[in-house]
């Protein structure tokens, strides 16, 4: 049984959201009148929060964001895409490397190597929208093989330098990411 405390918090939440929500979405369209709009696959799960925070959340803002956006797909033509997150807030979106340690902060983003520093929010957005025109955008695929088509890429591109430095071998050795390629780099003097 909920009291009514409860539930007039939940309405209070739901008209909140709501609210928001379709003003972001409204301001989006007004000013950039956009073709497209690419968004990941939201989840909103946080282990910070109660499970039932958390299902009221996950049920509640999923809906009103995909109805906002297939409001707006129909009204203005607008073209919704959905695209897989995984990794795209540990991606550099200038050179590839994927690493944990890449976004140091919550707001910070800096490559370790390639030394390219944004907004970790300006690099995760880049990073979803390269992703919506690329394979591994797909919302189905798992999150282990996406990482082995980012770690793959990466070490491709690395092969066409003419001779990776030996830092950049040293970075690798020290990514658990690249463990697969460990026995390769070791080999490299």
């Amino acid at each position: 049984m909920r009291s009514p405390r409860y539930d007039r918090l939940v309405s209070k939440l739901r008209s909140y959201l709501k609210n928001d929500i379709c003003r972001i979405v409204n301001r989006i369209v007004k000013l950039y009148c956009p073709k497209e709009i690419v968004i990941e696959k939201l989840n909103f799960q946080n282990p910070n929060l109660s499970r039932r925070l958390n299902r009221l959340l996950s049920r509640f803002g999923k809906a009103v964001i995909t109805a906002k956006l297939d409001a707006a797909a129909e009204e203005y033509g607008i073209k919704v895409t959905y695209v897989n997150p995984a990794y795209t807030s540990q991606t550099c979106n200038s050179c590839g490397y994927v690493d944990k340690s890449n976004r140091s902060t919550q707001a910070e983003f800096v490559c370790r190597y390639c030394g390219y520093k944004t907004h970790a929010d300006v690099n995760g957005a880049r990073n979803i929208c390269v992703r919506s025109s690329d394979e591994i955008g797909s919302v189905y695929k798992n999150k282990k093989l996406i990482l082995q088509v980012l770690v793959k890429r990466f070490i491709s591109r690395l092969e066409r330098t003419s001779r990776p430095n030996s830092w950049a071998k040293d970075l690798i050795l020290r990514n658990p990411y690249f463990k697969d390629y460990w026995d390769k780099f070791k080999e490299i003097s």
